[in-house]
């Protein structure tokens, strides 16, 4: 289910949509648990055997995640990360991506990344930080 970003993000949207779709949220996330509890017995075989898991983090998020529309604040959503145009894309590339503004970060933006780096640690040992950008 893709967040409904035309609306309003507020708390009284998010039960709207949550009571909307609460068989496929629900779907979901037993499935992330069962991926969750199955990387966990991973990263467990791995140390037994003294291999070390490498993790992936993206730190751009699409404006539709529902990291970005429950957690604006992190996120400028004015601006869209992309890349400058070259001989294949003239216009350059719109990736949808808001990035973090770099001057005066609000404290909420830390914390989102601090919470996506704590998690990344349960399963994997090492972590790559992918698309760790802000706009200036």
């Amino acid at each position: 289910m893709k967040p409904d970003t035309s609306g309003v993000a507020s708390t009284q949207r998010f039960s709207e949509l949550c009571d909307q779709h609460a068989a496929g949220m629900a779907f979901h996330m037993c499935m992330q648990y069962l991926c969750h509890a199955q990387l966990l017995a991973v990263r467990q075989h791995a140390e037994s055997k003294n291999v070390l898991l490498k993790g992936d983090i993206p730190f751009l998020v699409s404006r539709d995640s529902s990291d970005v529309w429950l957690n604006q604040a992190p996120f400028q959503l004015a601006a869209y990360a992309g890349d400058a145009s070259d001989g294949s894309t003239p216009h350059g590339q719109d990736w949808g991506f808001s990035p973090s503004p770099c001057d005066a970060v609000p404290p909420q933006a830390f914390a989102w990344r601090n919470h996506r780096l704590a998690l990344s640690e349960r399963s994997s040992h090492l972590c790559r930080c992918a698309h760790l950008l802000a706009s200036v």
